[in-house]
């Protein structure tokens, strides 16, 4: 309606000046009328000014408009126009749409600003990168750094070439161990990095933290309990020993000739502990010197493929055995020898698993989740317990009556020294017997390409 108000008037207007010249033009030639076309002339004049001021009015208010929208701050209002202007109307729309702005404009500052607060506020260091600028870090991450002012990726090389590597080639969804020079200094980070794209501006947000002080503490925890393991395997095989040997030696002082018999058999003893300890030992210096991968492109169908028929000859599992390939085959880069000698770990604690189980099943499958290729393990047997989780991975930790409690541990080792993870997800039921909850186990690799 303002508009079309707007507009009418200045049709009306244009007919007016129209009308005046045309009468102009038909008593212009007439001498008698000398006076009229004066008036006429100065009545267009009149209605010309008229025009321009009608025009110029709604172009400063527009420009005011267009200028409160622009301008940062600003508190330009049209709220000064006298009751009887036909231009409020007009004004009144124009400060309904300046003062929607104004708070909208508001609220994105407020957000901006909560935002940068927060961001400000973690302990975690934050650096956003568009191309080889670094358009944001933060307080966190400049104190973990040890720096005041950074601009460019080629500013992060003074942290030594390990840590710019990573903050270069680190994809998105990747969690990565790395180690900074910091005033001298080596310090362990994890970085974890994420994209997202800002107004056509593709934008790579990396999050990294100082781990130096928790890994010190799982190392000595982790020693703790080896350790623990390590003070209770001993101490059962030295102490039945010691024991018989002083019992030995009391019965030789007594009558060496009528306790020879009993002091065979006693040394028979001691000679089975000691070829228990002899094993135990040899058990833990094969843990401490395994073999380095020697890292290949390897297709994951053909690595399941090996593993399926090393199951069938070696442990003879046709009838419970389920493999599940990729459709789309891929490659990784690892040791293919020492990703099957893990995987035969982990089935040979599936296959103890479900010996007692009535409908027993043990399926190998190919996933591919992202970047991540995975090699997983599913069997349907008594599954872990809880408290247990946590100590699957500590070396002779075991809950069965044989085995030596060293499978998942050197698995696990092969597998994280190819740049793979190894996880474990078990649930116990106690359900009725022959039921139990499964363990699933999952080698994960990044993926490379289709073979």
């Amino acid at each position: 309606m303002v508009y079309r108000s707007f507009y009418i008037r200045i049709i009306i207007l244009g007919l007016i000046m129209l009308g005046t010249a045309y009468l102009i033009a038909w008593i212009g030639f007439k001498s008698e009328y000398i006076h009229t076309v004066i008036f006429l002339h100065i009545l267009l004049a009149l209605e010309f000014i008229w025009l321009v001021t009608l025009v110029n009015k709604t172009n400063r208010m527009l420009d005011r408009f267009f200028s409160s929208v622009h301008e940062t701050g600003t508190s330009i209002g049209f709220e000064n126009l006298p009751d009887d202007s036909s231009f409020k109307k007009l004004s009144g729309k124009l400060n309904g749409i300046t003062e929607i702005i104004r708070a909208s404009r508001i609220e994105k500052e407020n957000e901006h600003h909560y935002l940068k607060y927060l961001v400000e506020h973690l302990k975690t260091g934050i650096i956003t990168i568009e191309n080889d600028r670094i358009d944001l870090i933060n307080n966190a991450g400049l104190e973990l750094l040890g720096s005041k002012k950074l601009k460019k990726t080629e500013d992060l090389k003074q942290f030594g070439k390990k840590f710019f590597d990573t903050i270069l080639n680190i994809r998105a969804g990747d969690n990565r161990l790395t180690q900074a020079i910091v005033n001298k200094e080596i310090v362990d980070f994890t970085i974890r990095a994420s994209e997202f794209v800002l107004l056509k501006r593709k934008i790579k947000l990396i999050s990294f933290q100082d781990i130096h002080k928790e890994l010190d503490q799982k190392e000595i925890d982790a020693w703790q309990k080896v350790i623990k393991v390590l003070a209770h395997e001993i101490l059962s095989s030295i102490s039945p020993i010691h024991s018989l040997s002083s019992h030995l030696n009391e019965l030789l002082k007594k009558d060496p000739e009528k306790y020879i018999t009993d002091t065979k058999e006693g040394l028979e003893i001691i000679h089975q502990r000691s070829n228990g300890l002899m094993g135990f030992v040899s058990i833990y210096r094969e843990l401490s010197d395994l073999p380095k991968p020697v890292l290949n492109k390897n297709s994951i169908n053909g690595i399941i493929k090996e593993i399926a028929v090393l199951c069938e000859s070696e442990f003879n599992l046709t009838s419970i055995l389920e493999i599940q390939y990729l459709k789309e085959d891929i490659n990784i880069i690892s040791d293919k020898n020492l990703v099957i000698q893990s995987s035969l770990n982990i089935i040979r604690n599936a296959i103890q698993a479900v010996q007692n189980i009535s409908d027993p099943k043990i399926i190998i499958q190919g996933l591919k989740i992202n970047n991540k290729v995975t090699i997983k393990f599913i069997d349907n047997g008594t599954g872990i317990e809880k408290e247990d989780m946590s100590n699957i991975f500590i070396p002779f930790f075991t809950t069965k009556k044989s085995g030596s409690g060293i499978g998942l541990t050197i698995a696990k080792q092969l597998i994280t020294s190819q740049g793979g993870l190894l996880e474990v997800q078990s649930e116990k039921n106690n359900l009725p017997a022959g039921k139990a909850g499964g363990t699933t186990v999952l080698i994960k690799f990044e993926s490379t390409s289709t073979p």
